[in-house]
């Protein structure tokens, strides 16, 4: 499709989608609506993370979401639908998925994804995400301050008091690295650093241990 608008009947599962821009991509909607509910609504930087204008040398190039080196965008997160699944984008950008029909299990969540807009402060978390119901967290990508590493990651699950049984020792290691980054930026599977910019960019996804 190159129109920048795909629409697909249900019920099915998205299971991959690319996207070619035709220009610069960073300020381009992208919109994904599932059942008549909107899933994304942001900007394509937004989505994937990062601004390849005004961050050129970063690079994802995850299990689940990334660009591969000639600039197509991937999502490889599974969306279910049951009867109708829209993505849009900008006008002519070439837009190729990979759908399964059908409903194969009594259950499947839908997919969400929002941007978060917060600063740190000292005595005060940064909330990346709060939900009420049932669902899976798959991840995040993060612009991390530098004087904000000693941040330990935690996750309250069903009303969970402190400390949870999740408790993490600090930000750059619930992104699998440590020491501040010492070994610089990387991409990997499920985490990494996109570049040795500032402030760091960082990503997480929860596969084989995910939260829920």
């Amino acid at each position: 499709h190159d129109s920048g608008s795909v629409r697909l009947q249900g019920p099915g599962i998205l299971n991959e989608l690319r996207i070619q821009f035709a220009g610069d991509a960073d300020d381009a909607p992208f919109r994904i609506v599932a059942d008549g509910a909107v899933a994304v609504d942001m900007k394509v930087s937004e989505f994937w993370g990062f601004s390849r204008k005004l961050r050129p040398l970063a690079r994802m190039q995850s299990l689940v979401l990334g660009v591969f080196d000639d600039g197509t965008y991937y999502c490889r997160f599974p969306m279910p639908f049951r009867k109708e699944l829209k993505i849009e984008t900008a006008a002519g950008a070439r837009v190729t998925t990979q759908t399964a029909k059908g409903w194969p299990a009594k259950e499947h969540f839908y997919f969400r994804a929002n941007r978060i807009t917060d600063t740190t402060e000292p005595g005060r978390d940064i909330k990346i995400l709060e939900a009420a119901g049932r669902g899976h967290f798959v991840g995040t990508i993060v612009e991390v301050a530098d004087g904000s590493m000693e941040g330990d990651d935690r996750f309250y699950v069903d009303g969970e008091a402190f400390p949870p049984s999740w408790h993490g020792t600090g930000t750059e290691d619930y992104f699998r690295c440590g020491w501040y980054f010492f070994g610089g930026a990387l991409t990997r599977p499920l985490y990494g650093l996109l570049d040795n910019g500032t402030p760091k960019l960082a990503y997480r996804f929860h596969m084989a241990d995910r939260v829920n």
